[in-house]
C-alpha cells in the first residue's frame, strides 16, 4: 500500500521536474537571446509545455519517480540519464518528424536539454538530501531471530518508505550490538515497546502461533 507520505514525495518531485522544464526554457531563451522577449516566449511556450507533459510520462516509464531510487544513487544516476537521452530524442522527433508549430529550434533545443538534465540532477539531488525522509516516518519493531535484524535494517534503509528499525524482540535471545535498537527477549512487553517506541510497524520473523505470548499483546 503506498502511504500518504510516499505519495507527497512523489508529487513534490514531479512539480520540481515541471519547474526545471520550464526554468530551462526561459533559461535557454535568456541566453541565447539577451532577454526573454513576449514573441519568443509565445513561439516557445505551447510546444515546449507539450514536450514538457511528454517527458513526464517518460520519467514515469523508465521508473524516476520510483523513490527507492533516490536512496540507490548509481543506479539513480544511471537511469536519470537515461531517461534524459530518451527525452532527447523524443524531443527532437517531436519538433522535426511533425512540423506542426513555427520554429525549428535546433540550438535552443540541445540547450534547453543540457540545461534541464543540469539543473533536473541538481533539483533531485537536493530532493535526496532535504525532502526523501520527510515524510511519513514510521518506527518498526522486529520479532523474529537475531541474525535477521541486520538484512531488515539495510532493507529498510534501501527502501523509499520513510521508515526505521527501532526495536528488535529475539526469540533466541541473542543481540548485535552493532545495531543501534533496542534489544529485547521478552515478547510480552510488545504492547508497551510499542507505545514507548512510538512503532507504527510489526515485521515478524516467525510465524504468529509459534509465539503464543503474541494473542495476549
Amino acid at each position: 500500500m503506498v502511504s500518504a507520505g510516499q505519495n507527497i514525495k512523489r508529487f513534490l518531485l514531479i512539480l520540481g521536474d515541471i519547474a526545471v522544464f520550464q526554468g530551462s526554457l526561459l533559461l535557454t531563451l535568456l541566453i541565447r537571446y539577451g532577454n526573454i522577449s513576449s514573441n519568443a516566449l509565445q513561439l516557445h511556450v505551447w510546444p515546449f509545455a507539450i514536450l514538457t507533459v511528454i517527458w513526464l510520462m517518460i520519467f514515469y516509464i523508465t521508473g524516476l519517480y520510483d523513490l527507492s531510487l533516490i536512496r540507490d544513487t548509481m543506479k539513480f544516476f544511471r537511469l536519470y540519464i537515461e531517461g534524459m537521452v530518451a527525452n532527447l530524442a523524443v524531443a527532437l522527433a517531436f519538433f522535426y518528424l511533425i512540423p506542426f508549430f513555427s520554429i525549428a529550434p535546433r540550438t535552443n533545443l540541445f540547450l534547453d536539454f543540457v540545461i534541464a538534465l543540469l539543473l533536473g540532477y541538481c533539483w533531485r539531488t537536493l530532493f535526496k538530501l532535504t525532502l526523501a525522509d520527510r515524510f511519513a516516518r514510521g518506527n518498526v519493531i522486529f520479532i523474529g531471530q537475531a541474525k535477521e535484524v541486520k538484512p531488515l535494517q539495510e532493507l529498510i534503509d534501501r527502501s523509499a518508505l520513510g521508515l526505521s528499525l527501532a526495536a528488535a524482540i529475539t526469540i533466541d535471545g541473542l543481540s548485535d550490538p552493532s545495531i543501534p535498537i533496542e534489544w529485547r527477549t521478552d515478547v510480552a512487553g510488545l504492547q508497551k515497546m510499542i507505545q514507548d517506541f512510538k512503532i507504527t510497524t510489526v515485521v515478524l520473523g516467525v510465524r504468529p502461533d509459534a509465539i503464543p505470548e503474541l494473542k495476549n499483546s
